[in-house]
């Protein structure tokens, strides 16, 4: 069965699929927001126009009702009791009621004298205790404000009561309380006395809501006041729904006015729930902050306007699948060829998995990877066997090179083939030996498998590019290193750290302490036999300076293989001399000196044969003095010190001439050496401990960084300084330790381990040990201060 088939189609239809999905839902969503969003815009521009209709409204009423309380009628009904009988005043009043008209027709209007206590309207006029609202006007006149409007309030001669909002059967008019919206002045309109008049202008909400927009597409328009009783609206609640609507119409009316007086927004738009249907509710504030207009749009009105969308996104991505999946099956088919392909070549290689029964319900894919996983494992197989055997050859190819049964030509045409080094500007023989197998836990027998290791742990350590295999040769192991640095003195200095870093690995892993030879630099490989006679002739250095050595040929110089037992204790003294010659020790130098003499003349030597051994001595001398740097020529002023030595007739001139043409130049500038290489390797290791005293420093790292032995470079330090390596680097931390805890905030763990304790605890006590105190108890200490 082609399951790989059916997948590829799959994941292809898939492919195309699922974008189109994403975008269909993406622009619904998009179309959805946008339609959202212009509803809402549309209907803050209906409320603008709305506010903008009935605030000119508004205006109008006020400017006609200021402008009537300023007549001199009115002034003058003030101070007057009138009576039926004043029927001319009376009319004249009626009469400029009358026209306090604005573009919404003014239903009634009434100016009340309540300091004489009467009453005229439109076509009535009544003393203030026989008028039927007397409760009305008494509450009119307790407002706070000299001007504003009120819902829900009627007075005339209908006799509505203002209380109850009830009407007697006996009201000529069909208007109740709840349909008037009533504009009342108090005349004089600005004064902290009590009002001597009122001027109350009653319109019918029905006309005003002609100012309000349509509600047919756009929701629902209304006004509310600022306790959130509805002003006006544009839509009738029916019986049956009105006690459900009426607590959630609270609910938002009480939330736009958090808003408005809360929030400070006098305008805005938010989401609500009305009946369980969700619904847009859009709001703006009177300017004076008496009303607000509200328009309250349902969206499932508005998704309705969405669902043409809906359906033409959906034709198109139907059609959009229909030509994905014709696509992804012509193309599946396509991609499918190679893979049917090479199944047919695998089955044809005879690599078919050996139950066919199973291989029928793979993966066409899997069934490929068990045939090639067949023959990757036959190769592997084959590669396997081909590279141990190739490992043997590159070892028995570096073993004839060393015992020189090969050719450097014939080698250096090898070299590619096995991946030998094929550059480099110079070679080194380096020769492990291990010094002794006794006082630790293994035997003689261990030795052939010892050096084994010793050849693996070179081989890991030195990458290939610089090394040719190493081999084992009579109780050695030596390898031929490759240097491709342009300075001779910086390859041999490459050569000894190389050796310094197999022996501190072979130390550490196999707990041995081995020597290494090293043999001088040489270029053409025909020299490798030589070489490693050099190698190994440097390490019977071993006899007189111990074990544990590393060794160069050049260092060791060129030993005659007839050296005597005669003059073995010569060199022994040769050394002495030089050894307190190098320490500024005068008087030991001279006994030794003295010594030296008395051994060369008191052996049977050769004619002039002393001459030669005092050049030795001399050799050594200028040797300890070149190694530190200084030229001979600046204490030797040119002379020819052989032929010096020659013209010497006795014991006294050449202890005279050797103690101040040489040994006393010689000191001095070796003082002067040693002074200013002190300063300098001290000021050297207290650089590393101000700049690194956060990370792991310590005086061999010190060593390793300046190519000196740890104990040479504590005693330096200990001269110089004053103290140990050890106690300074603990005193620096301690003081930064002190810096920390007075100036930052880090706890006490974090900064020992930025000093690189192991532990807290480790921390806290060479911090008591240095101060006297506690961490903790120092950083108290200073906040105190």
């Amino acid at each position: 069965m082609r399951t790989y088939l059916i997948g590829l189609l799959r994941f292809s239809f898939m492919i195309g699929a699922i974008p189109v999905i994403v975008i269909g839902l993406f622009s619904y969503y998009i179309a959805s927001s946008d339609i959202e969003n212009k509803v809402k815009d549309s209907n803050m521009q209906l409320l603008l126009q709305t506010q903008m209709r009935v605030e000119q409204m508004v205006k109008t009423l006020q400017t006609g009702a200021l402008q009537f309380s300023q007549t001199s009628l009115v002034k003058q009904a003030l101070d007057e009791t009138w009576t039926p009988r004043d029927f001319v005043k009376v009319r004249e009043m009626a009469k400029g009621l009358s026209n306090l008209q604005t573009s919404v027709m003014v239903h009634q209007a009434y100016f009340v004298n309540l300091e004489r206590e009467w009453l005229v309207g439109y076509n009535q006029f009544k003393p203030l205790d026989e008028y039927e609202d007397r409760k009305a006007i008494e509450s009119f006149a307790a407002h706070p404000n000299s001007l504003f409007f009120a819902s829900g309030e009627s007075i005339g001669e209908t006799g509505a009561s203002f209380e109850t909002g009830e009407f007697p059967e006996t009201a000529g008019r069909p208007e109740t309380n709840s349909e008037t919206l009533a504009m009342v002045q108090k005349i004089p309109l600005i004064s902290n006395a009590p009002p001597r008049g009122l001027l109350v202008v009653q319109l019918l909400k029905k006309d005003v809501e002609s100012l309000l927009a349509d509600t047919d597409t756009l929701g629902l328009h209304y006004m509310i006041d600022g306790e959130g009783n509805d002003l006006l609206q544009t839509f009738p609640i029916t019986e049956p729904k009105k006690e459900m609507l009426a607590e959630t119409y609270r609910a938002i009316h009480r939330d736009i006015w958090s808003r408005i007086r809360d929030g400070q927004m006098a305008e805005g738009t938010f989401d609500a729930r009305l009946g369980g249907d969700p619904v847009i509710v859009t709001y703006r504030s009177s300017p004076g902050g008496d009303w607000a207009y509200v328009s309250v749009s349902s969206v499932s009105e508005m998704t309705k306007q969405t669902k043409a969308i809906a359906l033409l996104t959906i034709g198109v991505c139907l059609l959009i699948f229909a030509l994905v999946f014709g696509l992804a099956f012509y193309g599946s088919r396509r991609m499918y060829m190679p893979i049917q392909k090479l199944l047919d070549l695998t089955r044809q290689l005879g690599a078919e998995p050996e139950a066919p029964g199973e291989s029928r319900r793979q993966n066409e894919m899997l069934r490929i990877e068990d045939s090639i996983r067949s023959l990757w494992t036959t190769k592997s197989e084959l590669q396997r066997q081909v590279h141990s055997q190739f490992g043997h050859l590159k070892e028995l190819l570096v073993l004839k090179l060393f015992t020189g049964q090969i050719k450097a030509q014939h080698f250096l045409a090898q070299s590619k083939t096995f991946a030998f080094p094929e550059a480099w500007n110079r070679l080194f023989v380096m020769t492990v030996q291990i010094d002794t197998l006794q006082n630790t836990h293994y035997g003689e027998h261990d030795r052939e498998l010892l050096l084994f290791a010793v050849s693996n742990i070179v081989s890991e350590m030195i990458p290939s590019s610089e090394r040719f295999d190493p081999v084992l040769l009579d109780q050695s192991q030596s390898t031929l290193l490759a240097d491709r640095s342009d300075s001779p003195q910086e390859g041999k200095e490459r050569a000894y750290r190389t050796a310094e870093s197999v022996q501190k690995q072979v130390e550490h892993y196999l707990k041995l302490t081995v020597s290494i030879g090293i043999s001088r630099p040489f270029a053409d490989l025909a020299d490798t036999v030589k070489a490693y006679g050099e190698s190994l002739a440097a390490l019977k250095g071993r006899m007189s300076l111990g074990n544990g050595i590393i060794a160069g040929f050049d260092d060791s110089g060129k030993r005659s293989r007839e050296e005597t037992a005669v003059y073995s204790h010569l060199k022994v003294m040769e050394e002495r001399i030089v050894h307190y010659l190098k320490a500024g020790d005068a008087e030991k130098r001279d006994e030794a000196f003295d010594e030296y003499l008395a051994a060369v003349f008191e052996k049977e030597v050769f004619f002039k044969e002393h001459v030669l051994l005092l050049l030795q001595l001399v050799g050594k001398i200028v040797q300890l003095v070149q190694e530190q740097g200084i030229a001979a020529g600046n204490w030797l002023n040119g002379e020819q010190i052989a032929r010096k030595l020659l013209t010497l007739g006795t014991r006294a001139e050449v202890v005279l001439w050797f103690r101040e043409r040489l040994f006393g130049p010689v000191s001095e500038m070796l003082s002067q050496q040693a002074e200013s290489q002190y300063q300098s390797i001290a000021s050297l290791m207290l650089k590393f401990v101000h700049e690194g005293y956060d990370s792991e420093i310590s005086l061999e790292s010190c060593a390793a960084l300046l190519s000196y032995h740890p104990v040479y470079l504590s005693r330096v330090f200990k001269k110089e300084v004053g103290v140990t390596f050890s106690e300074y680097l603990t005193e620096y931390r301690m003081n930064k330790a002190k810096d920390m805890l007075e100036n930052t905030k880090m706890k006490i763990a974090e900064i020992g381990e930025k000093l690189q304790y192991k532990n807290t605890s480790a921390f806290i006590r060479t911090f008591s040990k240095t101060t006297g105190t506690t961490p903790g108890k120092y950083r108290e200490s200073r906040q105190q201060l």
